[in-house]
């Protein structure tokens, strides 16, 4: 229905597809929640996305944004919608989660 309403009838449409929507206090959690380590999108870079939306050219179309935080691993790839929309990301799960961040592997 946005592809319809941006392509067709010319409205602006920006659909978020948004990975795992939690606070940062889910990272401290041993264990419990590391099934969203690469889906992971915190409560400020989803504000920063939805803001990036809203001011978003009005030539846009059509657009399917990932809202992922700047995880180290993303199980999907948001640079389209960094380059798109001027998504910048700042939260990380794996410098949230303390048995990740005493790693440093990355």
């Amino acid at each position: 229905m946005a592809r319809y309403m941006g392509e067709q009838e010319g409205v602006s449409a920006i659909v978020v597809r948004i990975g795992a929507f939690k606070p940062n206090s889910v990272a401290q959690v041993e264990y419990e929640h590391y099934w969203m380590m690469d889906a992971w999108l915190s409560p400020r870079d989803a504000c920063h996305l939805f803001e990036r939306c809203i001011d978003a050219s009005e030539t846009i179309r059509f657009v399917n944004a990932h809202g992922l935080s700047n995880n180290t691993f993303n199980c999907m790839d948001i640079q389209s919608t960094k380059d798109l929309l001027g998504y910048e990301p700042h939260d990380n799960f794996f410098e949230e989660a303390p048995n990740f961040k005493a790693l440093k592997y990355w």
